[in-house]
């Protein structure tokens, strides 16, 4: 079994480190021009990124119903999961560390974060405003520099936030410096998940 480190730097932030190894959840980009992120399982992705070829244009964010969520149930290394529950122990997502589990090798920042995610007559995708988001996009971050979306897997439901959200970071979301995107994903099954839409998650 591979051996994810998982070390509590503060109360607040904890590093993980996810081994080389098999893996068939992330994110994959593709397109030179107009370029799509595919969200999700490798192959069955949950959600569609479209970022346009001009800076100006509105990016696209397509939910998409074929494809596949996380199991929560998925075999994950006992020491990990007990030391990741030690350290989320309070908060609102004591639970999914299957989530964490899957991601692609390599060195992430794990936040526990007070911040609840509300809906907006209105929401920033690229370098515009877009109106009327649907019922699963709220809005988490809203002072530079960062602006954050939490992004549910059913376009008709609000996102479930009591386990860990994966965050995907876009530089320069606006064209611009001054602004980064941050997309949060609830990726578990919705059947295996808490039911409370409750706002919050390392």
């Amino acid at each position: 079994m591979k051996e994810i480190v998982f070390d509590a730097i503060s109360a607040s932030i904890a590093e993980l480190s996810i081994p080389e190894g098999p893996n068939d959840f992330g994110v994959r980009s593709s397109g030179k021009l107009a370029v799509n992120h595919d969200v999700g399982v490798y192959g069955a992705p949950r959600w569609r990124i479209r970022q346009q070829l001009s800076p100006d244009d509105a990016w696209e964010v397509e939910t998409l119903t074929s494809g596949e969520l996380l199991s929560a149930h998925r075999s994950v290394p006992e020491r990990f999961e007990s030391t990741y529950f030690a350290w989320a122990e309070g908060s609102r997502a004591e639970s999914g560390a299957a989530l964490l589990d899957a991601l692609p090798p390599g060195s992430y920042l794990v936040v526990r974060s007070s911040i609840e995610p509300h809906r907006q007559p209105s929401v920033i995708l690229g370098n515009e405003r877009v109106p009327n988001p649907p019922a699963n996009m709220l809005v988490q971050l809203e002072e530079g520099p960062f602006y954050g979306l939490v992004l549910g897997p059913d376009a008709m439901h609000a996102p479930i936030t009591t386990h860990p959200l994966v965050s995907l970071i876009a530089i320069n979301y606006v064209g611009r410096s001054y602004l980064h995107g941050a997309f949060f994903f609830d990726c578990l099954a919705r059947e295996e998940s808490a039911a409370p839409t409750e706002a919050g998650a390392p």
